[in-house]
């Protein structure tokens, strides 16, 4: 198995390739070309096991989790391959969860919740599954469980 990796973070500069770049792309390669840059669905319709991952320090998941199904650029605001590109939340949360698993040949470990799998696990302040989109990079972590012991805490386990 390969994956292709999109690295991203949220800090006090973002480094999302669309969210930093993006303004470039239109101005080197227009927006046809710009459009089809990191092409999420085009690689999952092909069968290409993508994998949503951060590297080299800690990076925001959520932020990269959003900018994934907004496909925007962070100076102009130009979304990028809308509709043709458009992930599902849960195809998108599949690749920062199941496909880095399987990534890391860890997938009857960790990935997803299933009985004899390590608990590590997130709770966050808001449900990014239903919320509005454009609120998704306001959620919060709230909890972090590693083999179901909490190793990050804002109150929810006192």
């Amino acid at each position: 198995m390969w994956c292709v990796k999109q690295i991203g973070r949220h800090s006090d500069e973002y480094n999302q390739v669309l969210w930093n770049y993006g303004s470039i792309y239109l101005r080197s390669f227009g927006a046809q070309t710009a459009g089809s840059a990191i092409p999420f669905r085009t690689w999952l319709d092909e069968g290409v096991p993508v994998v949503q991952s951060t590297d080299g320090r800690p990076y925001d998941p959520i932020f990269s989790f959003w900018q994934m199904l907004a496909r925007k650029d962070g100076v102009t605001g130009h979304v990028f391959g809308l509709p043709e590109q458009k992930l599902t939340r849960t195809e998108a949360l599949r690749l920062y969860t199941y496909n880095a698993a399987c990534a890391a040949f860890w997938e009857q470990r960790i990935g997803s919740l299933e009985p004899g799998k390590l608990a590590d696990l997130a709770t966050l302040s808001e449900d990014i599954m239903t919320m509005p989109e454009d609120k998704i990079p306001e959620a919060r972590v709230l909890t972090t469980l590693l083999a179901g012991k909490p190793v990050h805490d804002t109150g929810l386990f006192q």
